[in-house]
């Protein structure tokens, strides 16, 4: 559209551009004579119409050449002038649709790098787990943790996976027990078809570093398709016997058989 209403304009000034110098060329002719001619009269031919006619030139028929002189100038001016708004035009509008264009690839780019984004993430993120649990000492050597068991600090804990199947090794990972004896130990990727346990390794305790039978290993399912919304995995608490019973151990077994009984 913009092509054909700048085409329109130019055939526009053209047209009143021979107009005038059809209907002006009697006058143009007389001032062009008195501007190059002998100033004192002049037979001419202008397209046949005048043939023959003779003039004579004067101050009137100059001022009337130059007004028509002046006219064309100001119609090749303004013709320049309309040629130059819409070139101006057509470069806004052609730097708006670069905008436009570029404002639309840089959307779909963003999106192309959220959607490879998460689609890395998607791949590479491996779900984790935090084994948690407690090391004590049964000073009672009842079998099993009583109010009078203590803690260890320090002691060796191994999360171990292993095959189904075979029984075979698949996955091992140590921790060691805080001073409340407490461990917390992290797991890397699910291990829906493995059986995974916490495993007591080793006490820094002389007097209780004897692993306590049925308390050396405790069971814990590292998988997110049992249901478990959090990563946290609470294992029993595993134990080491003491080579001693404490003094007060007696009532507290005593106490024990009355609830038994």
């Amino acid at each position: 559209m913009m092509a054909q209403g700048r085409g329109s304009a130019t055939h526009s000034v053209f047209l009143c551009f021979w107009l005038l110098c059809f209907v002006y060329a009697a006058t143009i002719a007389e001032g062009a004579t008195f501007v190059v001619g002998d100033h004192g009269g002049w037979t001419y031919n202008v397209v046949g119409w005048a043939k023959g006619k003779h003039f004579k030139a004067g101050d009137v028929l100059v001022r009337q050449f130059w007004g028509v002189i002046g006219q064309l100038i100001e119609m090749v001016t303004s013709f320049q002038s309309i040629e130059a708004l819409w070139e101006s035009r057509e470069s806004i509008e052609k730097g708006s649709n670069l905008r436009k264009n570029g404002e639309a690839f840089s959307n779909r780019t963003d999106r192309a790098l959220r959607v490879s984004g998460r689609e890395r993430e998607t791949v590479h993120v491996r779900p984790t787990y935090d084994v948690i649990g407690r090391v004590y000492c049964d000073t009672c050597r009842c079998g099993f943790e009583t109010p009078a068991s203590t803690y260890i600090a320090g002691a060796k804990v191994r999360v171990e996976c292993r095959l189904r199947e075979t029984g075979e090794v698949t996955y091992t990972v140590d921790g060691v027990t805080d001073n409340t004896g407490s461990y917390k130990i992290q797991v890397v990727d699910d291990h829906e078809d493995e059986y995974c346990e916490s495993v007591l390794l080793w006490s820094p305790q002389s007097g209780c570093a004897v692993l306590e039978p049925g308390r050396e290993r405790a069971r814990v399912v590292l998988s997110h398709n049992t249901g478990i919304v959090s990563n946290k995995r609470i294992a029993n608490n595993l134990g080491f016997q003491s080579d001693t019973t404490l003094p007060e151990c007696a009532q507290l077994l005593a106490q024990y058989q009355e609830v038994e009984e």
